[in-house]
């Protein structure tokens, strides 16, 4: 009896070292994947606002050249192409368009629309 108490006494100094070792290794690779996740998570956030702001940027740049055409030079405003500024104006103002866009959008709205057979 007295060799098994020895034996698990031996055993027991020989594991709390390499027990507390796993564990503190467990732990701070726990840390490393979560201080990754956020870097992760916060580039992802930059790289959505930057995907965003461009989009939007593209979609004024139609509005625009929209406005220049079918409001300034008079070209024929279609129905298909209606349809289309109507989806850029509403995409335009989902990304956070203004008042401008408003503008620009109820100007061609104004417009005749011209029905091409």
């Amino acid at each position: 009896m007295q060799m098994e108490a020895w034996l698990l006494a031996a055993a027991g100094w020989l594991l709390a070292p390499i027990c507390s070792a796993l564990i503190v290794a467990v732990r701070d690779k726990a840390l490393q994947n979560r201080a990754l996740k956020e870097r992760l998570t916060q580039k992802k956030s930059q790289h959505d606002e930057l995907i965003d702001k461009s989009m939007k940027v593209l979609l004024r740049r139609e509005l625009v050249d929209a406005y220049r055409d079918h409001v300034t030079a008079g070209v024929p405003l279609t129905v298909e192409r209606f349809h289309e500024i109507t989806e850029v104006h509403a995409a335009y103002n989902d990304f956070g368009g203004n008042g401008t866009g408003d503008a620009m959008y109820e100007a061609i709205a104004d417009k005749q629309i011209h029905i091409i057979k």
